[in-house]
């Protein structure tokens, strides 16, 4: 009996410890820091510096604007859920202000911008404030007379009732919207990362995701659920957090900074994301790449 009662007692007092350390970390904004080399990067674009600001949800983070200052980016990429949908958007307006004042800021939907059912009225006022929505569009980032391009694809959670599969569907249509990649790098923004495999249709280069939040609970530096996709949760996702690759493509999935979902974070600290991209050194070359051929469908589905 009395070792029975020692071991209950030391497994409550070690979870109360695991609660109020969780909460600490939950507290604080990890920093990852990721060079990223892509073939045929412009030489003006290496070193190019990109913040990843991710799933968000309505959150003040009170270190996150000096954590992005510190960086010093050239381009801030603001990657869905940055609104918690029907709560703190005054918040969220005021950090997006704040952080258009450090780097121009790229902003593509998660499935909680459309919570709140006034998306159109906010997106006026984000464009107002000069942040750069994009809508299944491109536009082209220029540095010292090169360029690449930079592509945004809606969320597909258009409807909360919606299906997984109709979701996917919605995705399809959204990509399609993309004009064909000019002989240059592509950059995606896609809120979605377990839609990897279905966005190399965009035929980017790199893809910038969030939506998975880690995994929730991350054990083993692995994530253990995503969030709830209309008829579904899935344990374990393939997608979970850092760097992927599918042929020449590459997809960074950012952990996220929002602790105010429904399953808490579990030893997985808000995420901050600093990219650096790199310039493969074996591509240094006045050799012009052959974009019409391997290149190009390297980076599609088989």
């Amino acid at each position: 009996m009395t070792f029975w009662i020692l071991f209950v007692s030391g497994l409550i007092l070690a979870l109360i410890l695991l609660f109020f350390w969780n909460q600490k970390l939950n507290k604080s904004i990890q920093i990852t820091r990721r060079s990223i080399e892509l073939d045929f990067l412009p030489p003006a674009f290496d070193g190019y510096r990109i913040l990843q600001v991710s799933d968000l949800h309505g959150n003040d983070p009170y270190d996150l604007i000096d954590k992005s200052k510190a960086f010093k980016p050239d381009l801030i990429a603001c990657t869905g859920d940055i609104f918690d949908g029907v709560r703190n958007a005054e918040t969220t307006f005021r950090v997006l202000k704040e952080l258009a004042q450090i780097a121009p800021v790229y902003f593509v939907s998660g499935n909680h911008e459309y919570y709140a059912g006034n998306w159109p009225e906010r997106t006026a006022r984000l464009r107002k404030m000069g942040i750069h929505l994009l809508e299944n569009e491109c536009t082209q980032i220029w540095k010292d007379s090169q360029s690449i391009e930079l592509c945004g694809v809606d969320d597909p959670d258009l409807n909360y009732r919606w299906l997984y599969a109709r979701r996917l569907q919605q995705h399809h249509q959204n990509i399609a919207k993309l004009p064909s990649r000019k002989d240059k790098v592509r950059i995606l923004l896609s809120h979605r990362a377990d839609l990897f495999e279905q966005s190399l249709e965009a035929d980017a280069h790199l893809i910038l995701s969030g939506h998975i939040h880690g995994g929730h609970w991350r054990i083993l530096n692995k994530g253990i659920l995503t969030p709830y996709n209309g008829d579904r949760f899935v344990f374990f996702p393939k997608y979970d957090a850092g760097l992927f690759r599918i042929g020449n493509c590459q997809m960074f999935v950012s952990r996220g900074l929002g602790d105010q979902m429904r399953i808490p974070r579990l030893l997985n600290p808000p995420e901050l994301v600093w990219i650096t991209l790199r310039r493969k050194p074996e591509n240094n070359t006045s050799n012009k790449p052959d974009w019409k051929s391997n290149h190009r469908l390297a980076c599609r589905p088989d």
